[in-house]
């Protein structure tokens, strides 16, 4: 590597070419310490990006957390420094990926590991509280991986509780993992730590989080009204049923706290066997071992990143999803659908107030290439639904697909960022801030999320082409931007209730998009369209919203 072109940082530097992670006001480049050679990761925050006086204490929060935290379970901060422009904050660098990396490979994981894996995420969290800190993100993508050891990461949301002037009095964190007060009053605890904490142990034992909803307000109603439920498929002991059960409590002063939880009789089992650079633990004569040796020698089950795998037995998952060849074709016709959204949407001006073109491309384009991701994958496994003389073919249509959709997501991300007014309108909306990043892990957070802006982009076009067309009458010839409009509005419609699908349906939903009759949409040849087309577009609008809960 050429050195001229590594960026200096006291001891430290890095290539901007070796990016590792990305938000809206910070970076993260893999680097290293030039003294001792040790690999690093840099965060780098632009100032410029921080507009907002709570951005600017949310920094200042993680710099304080990271210095006084100390502990094997939560990853370290080497060094940091700040000029005019830029904050530099050097951690440990973690060459395993995060444990969402880990459920998507996996799906979800045998109690005996998840204990131990559990376990050292609240060993972390015992110095976290031990310190004043409470994080307020907790969830699997902030837990690195680093020589198998499994580490809190990412304090940027970070409190620190004794705090004598700092009220908090804004809404941080991810929805599917915050409590109920942290939604409806923007209170923080340990507690709302430790709801968190319960969240996650559900993932990784069961695969998903264990309630979901298509808005903000639906889902407060559901984690406050309906029971948690263990599926029978999975086996998982009562004491670690009760444990999750301790942490989800509605009620703080019921809640555990993080020592509870350690004291806990599902960690009575647990040995702990210190050594000078790592820590071993047991469970049942169990032991994690070397991740990165696991990965490697996994079988193609756990390779494989389809979200709708589960910890179900095998007969169960082979006369469920029986039929691939039925869901490459409805991915195929779902991405021919997305494609075409896509080009229409860029075309014209219809969405344009508050950067809503920009949000819905973000979101349908990240769809694209989770599914078309996700269709390589499948096509990459023998299954014998598969037609095998047209596999070569249908990869390279796959592959031909994900590089389309990345290279327009890239186009999409720089021109976002090279229009600051634009970018600044945009993440106004903090819910599109909290997931503005060029992750391509699918999780099911990122369709509810979607759907309020589908719908948003389906109403403001329907308002636009009903004052376009108020004159017209139902037959009348259409000029380009009116037939480009009430077409878009036609796909967003059909995009819209296959969304809604998907969210109730995340783990199967690919097997049965047939039902939406994708193939015939993707493959109807062009007619001139009319008001009539665009009135009974309405109807089936109207209808639609009828289902939908904002």
């Amino acid at each position: 590597m050429n050195n001229q072109q590594r960026i200096k940082v006291s001891v430290y530097s890095y290539n901007p070419n070796d990016l590792i992670g990305s938000g809206y006001r910070s970076q993260v480049f893999k680097g290293q310490n030039d003294i001792n050679g040790e690999v690093v990761a840099i965060k780098v925050c632009d100032h410029s990006k921080i507009q907002h006086e709570i951005e600017k204490q949310l920094l200042q929060q993680e710099i304080i957390a990271l210095q006084v935290l100390d502990s094997i379970n939560i990853v370290k901060m080497h060094f940091y420094t700040q000029n005019t422009n830029f904050t530099f904050i050097i951690t440990e660098y973690c060459n395993q990926g995060d444990l969402a990396d880990l459920l998507v490979k996996r799906a979800c994981i045998p109690e005996n590991e998840a204990i131990l894996i559990f376990y050292q995420i609240l060993n972390g969290f015992k110095d976290q509280i031990s310190k004043g800190v409470i994080h307020r993100d907790l969830k699997p993508s902030n837990i690195l991986i680093n020589k198998g050891i499994f580490k809190i990461a990412d304090y940027g949301f970070s409190k620190m509780v004794y705090s004598k002037n700092e009220r908090v009095q804004y809404n941080v964190g991810t929805t599917l993992y915050m409590p109920p007060k942290a939604l409806t009053e923007n209170k923080y605890s340990e507690k709302s730590d430790v709801w968190s904490l319960g969240v996650m142990f559900y993932q990784i034992l069961n695969g998903n989080v264990p309630w979901q909803a298509g808005t903000e307000q639906e889902f407060i109603k559901v984690i406050t009204t309906t029971p948690i439920h263990f599926s029978k498929s999975i086996n998982i002991s009562s004491a670690a049923k009760d444990l999750i059960d301790k942490c989800l409590q509605l009620e703080e002063n019921k809640r555990y706290n993080c020592n509870q939880l350690l004291e806990h009789e599902l960690f009575k089992q647990v040995q702990v066997r210190p050594s000078r650079k790592s820590i071993q633990l047991l469970v049942n004569n169990y032991q994690i071992g070397d991740l990165e040796k696991r990965a490697k020698t996994s079988n193609s089950q756990e390779r494989s990143n389809l979200s709708f795998q589960s910890c179900r037995n095998s007969k169960a998952i082979r006369q469920e999803f029986i039929n691939y060849g039925d869901a490459v074709n409805n991915i195929l016709n779902l991405l021919k659908l997305i494609l075409r959204i896509a080009k229409i949407v860029d075309h014209f001006d219809f969405l344009i107030e508050g950067g809503l073109k920009e949000k819905l491309l973000y979101f349908t384009i990240k769809h694209a290439i989770f599914k078309s991701k996700q269709l390589l994958t499948i096509l990459n496994q023998n299954h014998s639904t598969i037609d095998q003389s047209k596999k070569n073919d249908l990869i390279n249509q796959s592959t031909f697909m994900y590089d389309t959709f990345r290279i327009s997501f890239q186009k999409l991300w720089d021109s976002i960022h090279r229009n600051e007014t634009l970018c600044n309108a945009i993440l106004k909306d903090t819910k599109f801030a909290a997931v503005f990043d060029q992750s391509e892990l699918e999780f099911n957070s990122h369709y509810i999320l979607m759907l309020p802006i589908l719908r948003n982009s389906i109403i403001s076009l329907q308002n636009q082409l009903n004052l376009k067309l108020n004159n017209v009458r139902e037959h009348d010839q259409l000029d380009g931007a009116e037939e480009g409009g009430i077409l878009v509005l036609k796909y967003l419609v059909i995009y819209l209730e296959i969304c809604m699908y998907i969210v109730e349906h995340f783990k199967t939903s690919i097997f049965y998009l047939n039902q939406f009759n994708l193939k015939l949409v993707v493959e109807e040849k062009p007619t001139n369209l009319t008001k009539k087309q665009f009135l009974q577009i309405c109807q089936r609008i109207n209808s639609l919203m009828l289902k939908y809960v904002d």
